[in-house]
């Protein structure tokens, strides 16, 4: 990315995933990303990362949250999913896709899924209108397709074996994985 990170990839069926969260601090014109520190958010808060707790390390292991409204940060070549591409991948791995994406519990971090996918999603948590919550027990990653009323789409993995699509508040931060174009 702009960031100079780098990123290892899945194939999973047709697509090739980032096996990691996204964790760059500026948009792709070099601008930096405003970066929230506060475990609130702040009214009239739009493109904004941050990192769960406000703590780098966080950042550094699990990947950066970001709001929607900060569009599409992937690096050259890639881009965040649709809600299509995202169904895709939820199909092609058929009966329980949350078990099979999640990491399992000798990764590190670690889940209880089997990772049987390669694409080893990690419980990096949320940041809600109350503050951080659910690192170590569940992730959000967005589509890039906005919803009705302010919200946007994304996936949902949690203790379940399921892979779950459902609406967030555009203003809301979880993680993104970008998809090769």
């Amino acid at each position: 990315d702009i960031d100079n990170n780098i990123y290892n990839t899945v194939l999973i069926g047709s697509q090739c995933w980032m096996k990691e969260n996204l964790k760059t601090t500026k948009f792709k014109n070099g601008n930096e990303i405003p970066k929230l520190t506060t475990s609130t958010i702040p009214p009239n808060t739009y493109s904004y990362y941050a990192c769960y707790n406000n703590d780098d390390n966080n950042c550094n292991t699990y990947g950066a949250l970001y709001s929607h409204y900060v569009g599409n940060i992937c690096p050259d070549d890639w881009h965040i999913p649709t809600d299509s591409e995202l169904t895709i991948l939820k199909n092609y791995l058929n009966t329980t896709p949350g078990t099979k994406l999640k990491a399992t519990a000798t990764n590190v971090p670690s889940w209880n899924g089997n990772n049987q996918s390669g694409f080893q999603a990690i419980p990096a948590g949320h940041l809600i209108s109350m503050g951080f919550s659910n690192k170590g027990a569940s992730t959000g990653f967005w589509s890039s397709n906005n919803a009705p009323n302010g919200f946007a789409y994304g996936y949902t993995l949690d203790s379940s074996p399921n892979f779950d699509s459902g609406t967030y508040h555009r203003w809301q931060a979880i993680s993104i994985r970008c998809l090769k174009d």
